[in-house]
């Protein structure tokens, strides 16, 4: 789930996710490659066929030479040594590898090419290129079988970058300032490029957070703008992280996240004056304030700490977000004091405390302890062994194998 949820956000902000599919030989969903969003890459060889180790399934979206690619080589490695030992070694600083490993980079880079060539060229946009202008394997193992089309083994083809970059759409959509995570305040110009010969609009829009949800467009326009300023965004009233958006026509797209600071605010929302924390606690609030420098998380014990203990210093604003990740695994259980403080290039501008209290974990009801009176050899793993429907925990020490039941 947290990898599909880090994949979704990339591919939300524009990055165009590519992965391999793996030298399985089976059908088989790996992953990142089986997750919805990504372009699966499956290996080829120079006979334009699929090579014997490639894995196939229904996620194969395309595939790339892989059989003997030349490629650079670490200092002094040998990955197929022993057993091949200098036999993939070219001129020292080269090497000939094989896997789908050595696929995935051809479409990476032809990614990378076609973004070049049409800045701002949507993920959806360049997948359906990169799929469409492919050279087809109807017999994709050279075996006699008929598979026009896409297929398991080789998805839409053999990517073919001459046919690709004839597809490209003649445009360019580009926010050159701000540039990403600057502060801003007032009136900000926003400049960039909104042109090609395939020119006809270009929306340039807001909104809060890094992945809006509703957009605020603050102007449009049917002429061309080359390195010049697209917009003036107005952000008073506002604070905090927004998302800068350039639409150019239905397949180019440039974001850029961006801090609005026209006041100072240094707030907890989470966790709250008196609740209680357990272990790893999530510290939520808003640090920002005009020509912002840093804010600084500490901790202390007791209602008047002597000592403060710091949990993180940044440069990087916050507003309405995570500001910290606070591991009270090793503190005495008790009272503490979190102090937020907010400096700009002058000194500090504002300052919150509030009081927690750090429960042990071993005093929740979600906690359950034994004590050991041997060395633990490994970490401890769980399962029925019994067979009688309950799980029970394993531990190898140094005094032999104990089982712990934990009763249901």
């Amino acid at each position: 789930m947290a990898l599909n949820d880090a994949l979704v956000y990339a591919r939300d902000k524009g990055v165009i996710l590519v992965a391999a599919s793996g030298n399985d030989f089976i059908e088989k969903a790996n992953f990142p490659a089986a997750c919805d969003g990504v372009i699966t890459v499956a290996a080829s060889n120079s006979d334009d066929h699929i090579t014997d180790f490639s894995t196939f399934g229904d996620h194969i979206n395309i595939c790339a030479p892989g059989l003997s690619v030349l490629s650079l080589r670490a200092d002094t490695t040998d990955m197929y040594g022993p057993c091949e030992a200098d036999v993939h070694i070219v001129d020292d600083s080269y090497y000939l590898a094989s896997g789908t490993s050595m696929a995935c980079p051809h479409v990476s880079g032809m990614a990378a090419y076609l973004r070049a060539v049409s800045p701002g060229l949507i993920p959806d946009k360049a997948q359906e290129i990169l799929e469409m202008t492919a050279d087809d394997f109807i017999d994709p193992y050279g075996t006699g079988q008929n598979l026009p089309g896409w297929d398991k083994y080789s998805g839409y083809g053999r990517v073919n970058l001459n046919n690709a970059l004839g597809a490209v759409p003649d445009l360019r959509a580009k926010i050159i300032s701000p540039r990403p995570n600057e502060i801003v305040a007032d009136i900000v110009d926003i400049t960039g490029l909104a042109d090609g010969a395939d020119f006809s609009e270009y929306i340039l829009e807001y909104g809060a957070g890094a992945i809006p949800t509703e957009w605020s467009e603050i102007t449009s326009s049917s002429s061309p703008i080359t390195g010049d300023i697209l917009g003036q965004w107005s952000t008073a009233g506002l604070n905090g992280q927004f998302t800068l958006r350039l639409r150019v026509g239905q397949t180019n797209i440039s974001q850029v996240t961006v801090y609005v600071i026209n006041n100072t605010t240094a707030v907890f929302s989470a966790p709250a004056d008196q609740d209680t924390v357990t272990s790893w606690a999530t510290i939520s609030g808003t640090a920002i304030c005009p020509d912002f420098k840093e804010y600084v998380i500490e901790y202390g014990a007791g209602e008047s700490p002597g000592t403060w203990y710091e949990i993180i210093r940044t440069a990087i604003p916050a507003g309405d977000g995570v500001l910290a990740v606070w591991n009270t695994g090793s503190l005495d259980e008790g009272w503490y004091i979190l102090r937020l403080s907010v400096f700009s290039g002058t000194g500090l501008e504002a300052a919150e405390e509030i009081s927690v209290f750090v429960q042990s974990f071993y005093s929740t009801d979600q906690a359950w302890k034994v004590h050991m009176d041997a060395d633990i050899a490994a970490v401890p793993n769980y399962g029925d062994f019994d067979n009688d429907g309950v799980n029970e925990i394993i531990v190898s020490t140094s005094d032999g194998v104990r089982f712990h039941n934990l009763d249901g």
